[in-house]
């Protein structure tokens, strides 16, 4: 199947300075795809070019399978986007907002705007001003804009910036919905923890230049921080045992009865039978798998905002 968003070398350049470094990705129809990078990194660049609001040095766009640079108008009839928080009219209501964007856009009938309503959950307080809508009502309300002309590919910049937990957790659970209804769907966001939860895959660019393209749990496999905690009766003469014949295992007291290490790159036997012999009693053994911001903050030395 094609996929709904192809890049391909993509490149911006200003003068002397590369801001977009050949990059490539695809996201396919119905995915949810997060585009992570520290500040400064090229994010906000690489999507004004794929809105078709910057012209790339080189490379192509294809959006649904028409040519950005091409074809623009059949391109941008694919996508809806929402940078921030969308821009309403607080004293229409909801859905005087959604009928004057529809007559702007042309071709756009009452059914699919109160099918659009139904999709994010808006019924009930359509006929409301927006300037009475909560900022989790009103993002819903941008996506229902942004949904309108029924695009295949959904751009969205930091869309959760300034909700509550509640209010995030809502945005979650419509994102999720709107690609198993075949919506594929662009984040690009500084809540890892959120990205972690909502994203099928995810892709990290860094200095303009793209670093890796894969699932979040992929990601957190290759993570250097992936440790073993062992629940022992006695954490400190575990420690002592372990480093006294693997301390390549960077043994940890992380607290009473618990011990982290590395996981050993063979068996677990060895180690554990050094336990045993110890007359240590090993109770249970977790994974403490990373987080995707534990990831994230490795491949980017650091940085703190993506």
């Amino acid at each position: 199947m094609q996929p709904v968003l192809q890049v391909e070398g993509l490149t911006k350049a200003i003068k002397s300075r590369t801001l977009v470094d050949n990059i490539s990705f695809e996201i396919g129809r119905g995915e949810v795809f997060g585009l992570l990078g520290p500040n400064g990194a090229g994010k906000t660049t690489t999507i004004r070019m794929l809105v078709g609001l910057a012209r790339p040095s080189s490379g192509r766009i294809a959006i649904d399978g028409h040519d950005v640079q091409k074809d623009r108008s059949a391109a941008m009839k694919r996508v809806g986007t929402i940078v921030e928080n969308p821009e309403l009219y607080p004293y229409l209501s909801g859905l005087e907002n959604l009928q004057q964007f529809a007559r702007l856009s042309g071709n756009i009938t009452e059914a699919r705007i109160r099918d659009v309503v139904r999709l994010v959950g808006l019924e009930e307080r359509i006929g409301d001003k927006v300037r009475r809508y909560s900022l989790g009502m009103r993002q819903r309300l941008g996506v229902a804009q942004a949904l309108l002309h029924d695009p295949a590919l959904l751009i969205l910049d930091e869309p959760t910036n300034g909700l509550d937990p509640s209010g995030i957790r809502e945005f979650r659970e419509l994102l999720r919905s709107l690609a198993a209804q075949g919506t594929s769907i662009l984040i690009s966001s500084h809540l890892l923890a959120e990205i972690e939860l909502v994203c099928d895959r995810v892709g990290v660019i860094q200095q303009g230049k793209w670093v890796t393209t894969a699932t979040v749990h992929d990601l957190q496999q290759r993570s250097q921080q992936n440790r073993l905690i062992l629940h022992v009766d006695r954490a400190e003469l575990a420690h002592d045992t372990v480093w006294s014949v693997a301390s390549d295992l960077q043994p940890v007291v992380e607290g009473p009865g618990l011990l982290s290490v590395d996981r050993p790159s063979g068996s677990l036997n060895a180690l554990l039978g050094s336990l045993i012999k110890a007359n240590i009693e090993i109770l249970r053994i977790e994974e403490q798998s990373s987080t995707l911001e534990d990831v994230f903050l490795e491949m980017t030395g650091g940085n703190q905002r993506a």
